[in-house]
């Protein structure tokens, strides 16, 4: 094992990324640890907020010995001509009051809507038309929307932040075209029509909706972001333990373009009249455009490549088990949608598991540990179900192990851009590797299914694919000691 770093090698943000303590060679617990290190944009933190001074000595943010990062973010982008009362009056209070935590609600609501309807697509499968497609067609309308969702997230934010007035319109527009996408489907009968509106409608729809929340997000919480965004997130876990099973039982008693009329119907209803409270804390009238993060270096970086495969290795398998739960569920007499809301609820617990646990010990082992509870699951647990029982205990032990990954994202981002005040923006490139993972994972599926023999000779081979690609996500305990390799 390589000999410990010096101290002074390393900055705050890398100490408390792995909690290495090099004196004395071991893991040390941190208050000061980047999960909890909020997010940061490019607005003057004095005219944001007349706490400043306090939020200087109490965040983690500004606790950092490198302070380049800090008189970037400094570096004002409001215009001087309003008067400090002015200021006052016009901009709300950050981290906690009525507006921020109405924001945060409505930010949940948001997520739930916009993600949860596309996971619970595994539903539809076993329904006409689409148990009629072949499996490769049908899975892929489900995966190309996540994928979109996914993908496109870098083209929104560019937008927003190149022009902050199109923030205003982006979700009322996102969220005619997830409504409408939802009533064509409705009318279609053939697969390319259902990969139109399904798919590749309701993605840039969704995305429309759903980006603005996290642009919006680094205007109403700073020191508290970790808890405003894991309450956030959250929605996505909570709609998609309800969604499953309310659509079972829609497509059995009504059929599938009455359930489609229905999910159009409802998220119009449900987004329509919180769309005139869903906005940030700045006023367009003082919000220009923020400077382009200065990301590129940091691509070249090999730890950046590592943390991409890894991610990409990891949704790769994560998508199969969610994708096909419902059918083959199906296809030994149980409930597709309950197994499904099984896995959304505990993906809430291993998402809130994940954070906590990454707060106080070594995020390599974390990665590890995870992999390998998340590819037993899928060997012994639903490679032998035969029965509801096991296959809820997987969907359970599934959504706790696998659920949580994408929770370190920030992690990963502050780890390769460790005195980078905007490393947050890196984030979009491990979206875009899990969607495209997301993408490709319905034609790899398909293509199993098909070419096996029967059908439960086919749902083997995604167990083993699976759970194959799981356990070599176990290569992650090896990022720390390649980040030390490259540090020295």
């Amino acid at each position: 094992m390589a000999d410990p770093m010096p101290d002074h090698q390393l900055s705050l943000h890398e100490l408390t990324t792995f909690h290495y303590n090099a004196k004395d060679d071991t893991h040390v617990s941190s208050g000061n640890t980047i999960s909890n290190r909020p997010k940061i944009t490019s607005y003057n933190s004095n005219d944001l907020d007349p706490n400043y001074d306090h939020l200087k000595h109490t965040s983690p943010d500004f606790q950092n010995d490198d302070d380049n990062g800090l008189r970037s973010v400094q570096s004002s982008t409001i215009p001087n001509t309003l008067s400090s009362k002015d200021r006052e009056k016009i901009l709300a209070p950050i981290d906690g009051g009525f507006l921020a935590w109405r924001f945060i609600f409505l930010s949940f609501l948001v997520e739930g809507y916009v993600w949860g309807i596309p996971l619970s697509f595994g539903v539809f499968l076993d329904f006409h038309p689409y148990s009629q497609m072949s499996s490769t067609m049908a899975a892929i309308i489900g995966t190309l929307c996540t994928g979109i969702l996914y993908c496109i997230g870098s083209i929104v934010l560019s937008l927003m932040e190149n022009i902050p007035k199109s923030a205003v319109y982006l979700p009322t527009i996102g969220t005619i075209i997830c409504s409408g996408s939802f009533l064509a489907a409705s009318y279609s009968t053939n697969a390319w029509q259902l990969l139109l509106c399904q798919g590749i409608l309701y993605g840039i729809g969704g995305a429309l909706l759903y980006y603005p929340a996290l642009f919006f997000l680094s205007e109403w919480w700073v020191v508290k972001r970790g808890l405003a965004g894991s309450i956030m997130f959250a929605g996505t876990s909570v709609f998609g333990l309800i969604i499953p099973p309310v659509l079972d039982w829609s497509l059995k008693k009504y059929g599938t373009p009455q359930t489609l009329r229905g999910l159009g119907a409802a998220f119009l209803i449900g987004m329509a009249p919180i769309l005139p409270f869903f906005r940030g804390r700045l006023p367009v009238s003082v919000r220009r455009r923020a400077p382009a993060a200065p990301t590129r270096k940091y691509l070249k970086r090999p730890i950046f490549w590592a943390f991409t495969c890894l991610n990409l290795l990891q949704s790769l398998s994560f998508f199969v088990p969610t994708l096909y739960m419902p059918t083959y569920a199906t296809s030994i007499g149980s409930p597709g949608g309950i197994v499904l809301g099984l896995f959304a609820g505990s993906s809430i617990i291993g998402q809130l598991l994940t954070g906590a646990l990454s707060d106080h010990y070594d995020l390599s082992w974390i990665i590890g540990v995870t992999s390998v509870a998340s590819s037993v699951s899928i060997f012994v647990l639903w490679g032998h179900s035969d029965g509801f029982a096991m296959l809820a205990a997987f969907a359970i032990v599934y959504g706790i192990s696998a659920g949580g990954f994408s929770c370190l994202w920030q992690r990963f981002a502050m780890i390769i851009a460790p005195s980078e005040p905007n490393s947050g923006s890196l984030v979009v490139y491990f979206a875009t590797s899990r969607g495209i993972a997301n993408v490709l994972t319905g034609p790899i599926a398909g293509a199993l299914l098909q070419s096996s023999p029967s059908t439960k000779a086919g749902y083997k081979s995604l167990v083993y694919y699976s759970g194959s690609l799981m356990i070599l996500c176990t290569i992650g305990v090896s990022i720390k000691a390649l980040y030390r390799i490259m540090k020295n």
